[in-house]
């Protein structure tokens, strides 16, 4: 049995990979987990379990998923912004 980890891939290419691999050693493969741990900002701890699933805990749930989603953009737009500032301009860029 073998485990595979991948990164930013979509259950259906994950699937479409497992078999072009059994064709590749001839054998039967199978997937018979897939657990998806994290999804553009989200990971597992934004999850709620049945048990939470209420409105009180799904408008909890949204706020903090808003909070995390509003702090990674200012992150990136920060990232952007440094990198712009960061790179030496060329005469060039002076000219108009």
């Amino acid at each position: 049995m073998a485990e595979i980890h991948v990164t930013n891939e979509n259950g259906p290419a994950l699937l479409n990979a497992i078999h072009n691999i059994g064709i590749e050693l001839r054998c039967g493969a199978t997937c018979y987990k897939l657990r998806r741990i994290r999804y553009g900002h989200f990971d597992t701890s934004h999850a709620l379990v049945r048990q939470q699933w209420n409105s009180s805990c799904i408008i909890d749930n949204f706020s903090s998923c808003s909070a995390a989603v509003y702090r990674s953009t200012l992150d990136r737009m920060e990232q952007l912004t440094n990198d712009t500032y960061s790179t030496p301009l060329l005469k060039e860029d002076y000219s108009s």
